[in-house]
């Protein structure tokens, strides 16, 4: 490899360098974390997903003053369905995720649990009427695809490192043109 005039070694290899670490650098913590939950009149379901198991995480669940749930720990996900008792006025509730991961960032969600709607009153039995036979219809056959599945194209999970590549090659690229074009002069 032919050595370039001018540009101190030293220089060379800190660019190379921080090429090298500027990925590290700005990818930082991906965390992803998902917390769904569905209140209806007579359950709260919870489906918590995508938190790192090597950390502590924590949920705790209350409806209306009652710790369903109090700093229950779990691994990378949770899921659960409680039910709630027979209530005739809305009922509070609060989810609370913390994770050592992130400490400073709980996950806090609340809403609130409605009331049942009254059960209808029984009506009498309908009056069985026989039908007249018809005549079967034949059914016209429905098109089937002819081609191959179209691939899923959403983002992987990695887009935050390579963008953070990309522009560590490109800030690097920059320097050493301006430099070398600096020393030529």
């Amino acid at each position: 490899m032919a050595r370039l005039r001018g540009i101190p070694g030293t220089l060379v290899a800190g660019a190379v360098g921080l090429g090298a670490l500027t990925p590290l650098l700005l990818a930082g913590s991906a965390a992803a974390h998902t917390s769904e939950w569905t209140l209806s009149c007579d359950k709260v379901s919870l489906k918590v997903a995508s938190y790192n198991p090597q950390f502590t995480n924590r949920i705790t669940l209350t409806v209306d003053g009652e710790k369903l749930l109090d700093k229950k720990e779990f691994g990378a996900s949770f899921s659960q369905d409680f039910p709630v008792k027979a209530h005739t006025k809305d009922l509070a509730v609060e989810l609370i995720i913390t994770t050592d991961e992130q400490p400073k960032e709980p996950v806090t969600k609340t809403g609130t649990v409605t009331p049942c709607p009254p059960s209808p009153s029984p009506t009498p039995p309908p009056k069985v009427v026989t039908p007249t036979p018809t005549p079967p219809v034949s059914k016209a056959p429905s098109p089937k695809p002819t081609g191959p599945q179209l691939a899923e194209t959403g983002g992987g999970s990695n887009a935050g490192v390579i963008a953070a590549a990309g522009a560590g090659v490109v800030v690097i690229g920059g320097a050493l043109v301006l430099l070398t074009r600096r020393r030529s002069r």
